[in-house]
């Protein structure tokens, strides 16, 4: 078996700002998560679900970019 790779060289400033992209994701991963572990303890998917956190879950979500209909 054979392999070839093309080889590239970034800069340092380049794994910088690699490594920044990759960080703000994690981060927003992260609060994703929190997000849907809160929803769901709150029971924000069960049918006909009626609870108390609604404008500050809906607030998180909009910080995140997920556009919230209603």
């Amino acid at each position: 078996m054979r392999y070839e790779f093309d080889v590239h060289y970034v800069s340092s400033e380049d794994v910088q700002r690699i490594r920044g992209y990759i960080d703000k994701l994690e981060t927003e991963n992260a609060k994703l998560r929190e997000l849907v572990r809160d929803m769901w303890h709150e029971g924000a998917f069960a049918p006909g679900a009626c609870y108390v956190e609604t404008d500050r879950l809906e607030e998180r979500t909009r910080e995140l970019g997920v556009e919230v209909d209603g």
